[in-house]
């Protein structure tokens, strides 16, 4: 991404991680870093934090070496159209690291995911769970309307419940806020959800992310409470 939001989130002064280096990985690190020399990434010591590698060519993952002294790798897959194999090709780079923790991928536009498939991906994920940690969140179509404005659901990823309609938005800003908090939640550890808004205020998920926002929980406080004991409960 070359906007700031997601690396405001990585640094947030309460988040459970205390990065010491954040790195963005880019198509063009040039263009990447003049979008991110921001007066608010100065005052939060972001520009402090923040480097840049270059993919060597456009939409390519990191390889191993990329990778050395990284202990956490979000990969976002914004609408790629073979976002299940490039899911594949992450936990086989993600194992050949020997210093990564925590592997955190979220898929956008994954609509119409054929389940079998997305069992598949998981598998691999979990092959690698002793050595590391894995995170999966996948959403529907991406539209800018502000994080936290629409109440959501979630469906075990791979499941016929966690397929994603083909007509399903989601908020661009929501997604990487839920991609960040399951990082550094307990709730979050190996874990693959499929997320979708709720319109319907009577709906048992939209009652409660209203209840516990109104109650002052803070966003990694209410999603917590959802993943742990939300609507099952």
């Amino acid at each position: 991404r070359t906007d700031q939001f997601i690396f405001d989130l990585l640094n947030n002064e309460e988040s459970a991680f205390e990065f010491s280096k954040i790195v963005a990985f880019v198509d063009d690190a040039k263009f990447a870093n003049k979008r991110l020399l921001s007066r608010s990434a100065r005052y939060s010591g972001l520009l402090d934090k923040l480097e840049f590698i270059q993919a060597v060519t456009p939409g390519a993952l990191p390889d191993a070496s990329q990778l050395e002294g990284v202990k956490s790798w979000i990969a976002v897959l914004e609408d790629d159209p073979n976002m299940l194999e490039t899911c594949k090709q992450v936990a086989a780079v993600a194992k050949q690291s020997s210093s990564l923790e925590n592997v955190a991928i979220l898929l956008t536009g994954a609509t119409e995911l054929d389940a079998a498939a997305c069992q598949q991906v998981v598998a691999d994920l979990k092959g690698n769970s002793e050595k590391q940690s894995y995170t999966l969140v996948a959403v529907g179509k991406l539209e800018e309307h502000a994080e936290g404005k629409v109440p959501y659901q979630y469906r075990e990823f791979g499941t016929s419940d966690g397929t994603i309609p083909a007509n399903a938005i989601y908020s661009r800003d929501e997604s990487l806020r839920m991609i960040t908090e399951l990082l550094q939640l307990e709730c979050g550890v190996n874990t693959a959800y499929a997320f979708a808004e709720v319109y319907n205020g009577n709906q048992t998920e939209a009652k409660l992310v209203k209840g516990l926002r109104e109650g002052g929980y803070a966003r990694p406080q209410e999603i917590d409470f959802m993943m742990r004991d939300g609507p099952q409960v």
